[in-house]
């Protein structure tokens, strides 16, 4: 990468330490070397024209990538911003893209958004493509989990863009990976969440379990963010009614705490508590917690302003367990039903 040879080189920058300008760190072989003062940094990375910083740019990426495979897998952010600074978009994408989804991986959400939105820009004035509907649909992912409840609009834009590219290219297993994938519960939100969901059942057969799937959710997003009661049921009943046909336990755990959510919402507490306790047993059956605490929490609410605190009290007791790490820092979403994966490789 250097027009020195390593002799060279090393001499060079003995000159420069031996001026005040660069430190050394390490022994040989592992020796890195840095600047004393940022300002000194600052002025000699703009002494060079823009094409050579370019250039420079672009023979430490590959050179990143080609000697130090670990690092690249490592910390892909870095060969990101190099190819972002070296004007390489295609290169800059795939590794935002894989730092965002590394962040995620370990539940942070911010440096995750931080990285998406940095991806995002080298796809400006470019056809929508695989790539970049996948950043899309992991940066409504970040979204979700950071922003406030109402700036959560911005995560179903991010989501509707990946899912419109999806449905496009007929691709249905991811649009409906990024349909049903699950926000923090709102309440009169109008995220433009349930739209989404409608449209894609359309993509798939009316009795089938995706169309399960998707009923589950669309009863819980109508029922709670747009106060459709009487929708969500309707909603819910056919998830029910594919869950029993399709002996499938989970559409059915999932379906119940749904309806046991949304009847507290609409302030029907006799019909959340009755329908609890099917929920949990599955939910225990499964070995799901958190399907189990969103239950008993919507059990235990409506108990409490029935006036029963000796029922409200067992439930409580039960949701004091160790705590777990969950996909989402506010409300963790339940997302067992698998979601389209990121086209990073």
């Amino acid at each position: 990468m250097s027009p020195l040879g390593d002799d060279e080189l090393h001499q060079a920058l003995s000159k420069l330490i031996e001026a005040g300008l660069l430190y050394r760190d390490g022994a040989p072989p592992d020796v890195s070397y840095g600047f004393k003062q940022t300002l000194i940094r600052d002025a000699a990375y703009q002494s060079p024209l823009k094409n050579s910083r370019r250039r420079f740019h672009a023979e430490i990426a590959k050179a990143l990538e080609t000697r130090f495979p670990d690092t690249a897998e490592s910390e892909p952010e870095l060969l990101a911003h190099h190819y972002t600074e070296a004007d390489l978009p295609k290169q800059a994408v795939r590794y935002w893209g894989k730092a965002g989804v590394r962040a995620l991986a370990t539940y942070g959400h911010e440096e995750a958004l931080g990285h998406f939105q940095q991806g995002l820009p080298a796809k400006e004035g470019r056809p929508m493509d695989a790539e970049a509907a996948a950043l899309e649909f992991a940066l409504g992912r970040a979204q979700a989990a950071t922003l406030e409840r109402h700036e959560m609009g911005k995560a179903v834009d991010s989501l509707r863009r990946a899912f419109d590219y999806y449905a496009d290219v007929g691709d249905a297993a991811r649009a409906i990976g990024v349909a049903e994938y699950p926000l923090p519960q709102l309440y009169k939100a109008g995220t433009g969440a349930a739209q989404l969901i409608a449209r894609a059942l359309t993509l798939v057969p009316p009795d089938s379990r995706e169309a399960g799937r998707l009923l589950s959710r669309y009863g819980l997003v109508i029922g709670i963010e747009e106060g459709d009661y009487k929708g969500a049921q309707d909603a819910f009943g056919r998830a029910l009614d594919i869950a029993g046909r399709e002996d499938d336990a989970v559409l059915e755990m999932e379906t119940l705490v749904g309806v046991t959510s949304v009847d507290f919402a609409h302030l029907r507490f006799l019909e959340a508590v009755d329908q609890s306790p099917r929920a949990i047993e599955l939910a225990l059956r499964a070995g799901d917690i958190e399907a189990e605490l969103s239950a008993r929490h919507a059990a235990a609410s409506s108990l409490r302003e029935m006036g029963d605190l000796d029922g409200m009290r067992l439930h409580a007791a039960a949701l004091l367990v160790p705590s777990k790490p969950f996909s989402h820092p506010r409300r963790p979403p339940r997302a067992r039903w698998g979601s389209p994966g990121p086209v990073w490789r």
